[in-house]
């Protein structure tokens, strides 16, 4: 009797446990590219030229690029301004 209860919780816990992680992995990966946007400056009148991604998570250095030009987020993706500061991509 012990033996066939094994034989069939094993594999069963075998199969919860690669579900779980596969949920972990796909939340992690999204909670990612929630953070992630696009990092904006003003460029020939257009006050919202996309540069580089940068991130809206709090991080020591601001988004910037070459010449230390600082990126902004927009608030909602159809704005025409871009008043989020926005910080650097940490690896």
């Amino acid at each position: 009797m012990k033996n066939k209860f094994v034989k069939f919780v094993t594999p069963a816990l075998f199969v919860v446990a690669g579900i779980g992680g596969a949920f972990v992995t796909t939340s992690a990966q999204s909670t990612a590219s929630l953070t992630q946007v696009p990092g904006y400056r003003a460029f020939n009148g257009n006050p919202c030229h996309s540069e580089i991604m940068c991130e809206t998570l709090i991080t020591p250095d601001l988004c910037t690029i070459s010449g230390g030009v600082k990126l902004w987020g927009k608030e909602n993706p159809s704005d025409t301004d871009c008043p989020v500061k926005l910080y650097r991509i940490q690896n």
